[in-house]
C-alpha cells in the first residue's frame, strides 16, 4: 500500500505541473509523505484512506481528468514498478531522492504541515515529478544536492 500511496502522490504532483494547487495540496504532500515514510507503523486502512484523499485532491486540481474518455496519462498515478525497472545509475539517484524526501517527512509531525516552508513543499512536488520522468543522472544529482538545504529550512523552522 506504501508504493500505491507514493504513486498516487506522484500523480497529484504531475497534476500540479500545469494547474494551480488548491489551498490543501501541500497538506496532502506532507501528510502523504509522512504516512508513506512511516507505513510500517500505520494501519492498512489509514494508508488506503490517504490514497483516496490524495486522489480526490488530484481531481479537484484537474477535474476533467477524473472521467476523461481518452486519458493522456499525464496525471495518472505512477506505478513504482517502473522505478524498479530503471537503468543504473539513474535508478539509484531516483531512490536516493525518494528516500531523502521520505526521511525528511518522517521527521516531521504530520500535523505541522502549515509550517512547512513553501520551498520544502515545492521540493517535495519537484522530486515526486522527477521520479516519474525520464531524466539524465546529472539533473537528478543536482536535485539531490538541494536536499541538505531543505533539511536546514525545516530545522530553522523548528520542524525537525
Amino acid at each position: 500500500m506504501r508504493d500505491k500511496l507514493i504513486g498516487t502522490l506522484i500523480g497529484m504532483a504531475r497534476a500540479c505541473e500545469n494547474k494551480e494547487k488548491t489551498v490543501h495540496t501541500n497538506e496532502f504532500f506532507v501528510k502523504g509523505l509522512f504516512l508513506a515514510a512511516t507505513a510500517a507503523c500505520q494501519k492498512q486502512n489509514v494508508l488506503e484512506e490517504m490514497v483516496r484523499e490524495v486522489q480526490k485532491e488530484k481531481y479537484r486540481i484537474v477535474p476533467d481528468c477524473e472521467h476523461c474518455a481518452s486519458p493522456c496519462g499525464n496525471t495518472s498515478d505512477y506505478d513504482l514498478n517502473q522505478l524498479y525497472q530503471e537503468e543504473e545509475p539513474v535508478r539509484s539517484v531516483k531512490f536516493a531522492l525518494l528516500d531523502g524526501i521520505l526521511s525528511l517527512a518522517a521527521k516531521m509531525d504530520d500535523t505541522v504541515w502549515q509550517q512547512v516552508p513553501k520551498e520544502v513543499c515545492f521540493y517535495f512536488h519537484k522530486v515526486l515529478c522527477m521520479i516519474s520522468y525520464d531524466l539524465e543522472e546529472t539533473i537528478l544529482q543536482n536535485c539531490l544536492s538541494e536536499l541538505g538545504s531543505m533539511h536546514m529550512l525545516c530545522k530553522k523552522g523548528g520542524l525537525l
